[in-house]
């Protein structure tokens, strides 16, 4: 509640100096998205950042979580792949490729994805996570009860590692 407003101050001041900016435009995005639900305005903000710059991995990486929002699951994982190919190094896209997938109920897929990003940084939580989901998917639960083990010692949440665990036994 206290930074949404900040942020948006922010990202409007930078369009005021320069509308040409396409992670403002990008931002802008992920704010109304996340804030205001405002699901048609935040895809335009999205597609007009993409267009000023179709090199911002980042912009595709939130164009494509909108998409999956939006129930455009070919096209968001068509969109993940871009941002994938911009930035592989990224442990945070290539985390969300694979929730793409996860989403997608394209398991395996989603397992690869999170193996990448663990090679690239063994401590990304998140990664661990995707890997107990996407376990889960394949109705392999002592993996996913394995890797939600992992998630907990990550992160030191208890209490989500716990309803994460219970809803693995269910």
């Amino acid at each position: 509640r206290e930074l949404y407003p900040k942020a948006k101050r922010a990202v409007s001041k930078a369009l005021e100096i320069d509308n040409q900016l396409a992670e403002a435009h990008i931002s802008l995005g992920l704010l109304i998205m996340l804030n205001e639900w405002d699901w048609i305005n935040s895809g335009n903000e999205y597609q007009a950042g993409i267009k000023l710059n179709p090199n911002y991995a980042t912009g595709h990486h939130w164009y494509a979580e909108w998409l999956l929002f939006m129930g455009r699951t070919t096209e968001a994982i068509e969109e993940i792949s871009i941002a994938v190919k911009l930035d592989p190094v990224s442990p945070a896209i290539l985390k969300d490729q694979g929730m793409t997938f996860y989403y997608c109920r394209q398991y395996d897929r989603a397992i690869e994805s999170a193996k990448k990003t663990l090679e690239l940084n063994p401590d990304f939580a998140t990664a661990y996570r995707l890997l107990s989901l996407a376990y889960q998917g394949k109705g392999m639960y002592d993996a996913a009860i394995e890797e939600n083990q992992r998630w907990g010692q990550y992160t030191g949440n208890k209490v989500k590692t716990n309803i994460s665990l219970a809803q693995i036994y269910a």
